[in-house]
């Protein structure tokens, strides 16, 4: 009776589970102009390369700060680098470090859309070259190797264009070892809507955006009083007033996200 019972529940757990992963977000307090994103691509670690997990590091332009729009990223020697940990690069997209990757190669090869790359704002594979680089050897970036850029860019052919909608930028996507929690440490720059004279832009910069990869931790906490069969993202619990008890013992290499499966006849 009890395998039945585990049986049926394995089988509506997909269907009833509700996402329990949250990811921590960078402070915005210390910027001016921008506050720092994280959106993760992988799905609670899992879903994606193997032992890996993928964000997607963006910025979204404050209000009433007159932004045009952003033209570079950088480091500089003046105790301002731009760091990158050791990242999962593809052996597929190899030498395609700026500007995202071609949609003809995530259908081709589904794991170049976990690569690691910079950009600004484009996420396409820049099909139509409006960003280069200069000062970056990205061939020392790698799953063993971190880069600290003090003299280097990614920047837009032309920096006075408004490249994308809204006031979201992206800046990059980096796929690291899951629970190796580390950081990226970018510099921008970008043109106002001031001019300070005939057709002469001010222009802006916000450093040292740090943004910290902490891989999202399936949350337990918050298992309901009048839940009584819990889904923890791998195995079927049964439930004694918010308390584990027994469980099923399936072994898990990627973790689905967790919820109450079924309440207690007050529960809903």
């Amino acid at each position: 009776m009890r395998l039945l019972l585990f049986a049926i529940l394995n089988l509506i757990q997909g269907i009833l589970s509700t996402n329990n992963c949250p990811l921590e977000q960078p402070s915005c307090e210390n910027y001016n102009y921008v506050c720092p994103k994280l959106t993760e691509i992988t799905t609670c670690n899992g879903e994606g390369i193997e032992g890996y997990t993928t964000f997607r590091l963006s910025v979204i332009i404050k209000d009433k700060t007159n932004i045009k729009n952003i033209y570079a990223v950088y480091g500089n020697g003046e105790g301002e680098p731009l760091h990158l940990p050791p990242a999962y690069q593809s052996s597929v997209n190899y030498g395609s470090n700026i500007g995202g990757v071609n949609p003809f190669f995530i259908s081709t090869y589904p794991d170049t859309a976990f690569d690691s790359w910079l950009t600004i704002g484009l996420t396409n594979g820049d099909i139509n070259n409006k960003l280069s680089s200069i000062g970056i050897d990205f061939k020392n970036w790698d799953e063993e190797k971190s880069m600290d850029i003090t003299d280097g860019a990614i920047f837009l052919m032309d920096p006075s264009e408004i490249i994308i909608p809204g006031n979201e930028y992206i800046l990059g996507q980096i796929t690291v070892r899951q629970n190796s929690n580390p950081s990226v440490v970018l510099n921008i720059q970008g043109k106002t809507n001031i001019i300070t004279g005939p057709m002469v832009e001010r222009t802006w910069n916000e450093r040292s955006l740090r943004f910290d990869l902490l891989s999202p931790q399936i949350d337990e906490s918050d298992i309901p009083s009048d839940c009584i069969i819990w889904f923890n993202g791998c195995n079927t619990c049964m439930v004694d007033n918010g308390n584990i008890d027994i469980c099923t013992d399936l072994e898990c290499s990627i973790l689905e996200n967790p919820g109450c499966l079924r309440y207690g006849q007050n529960g809903h």
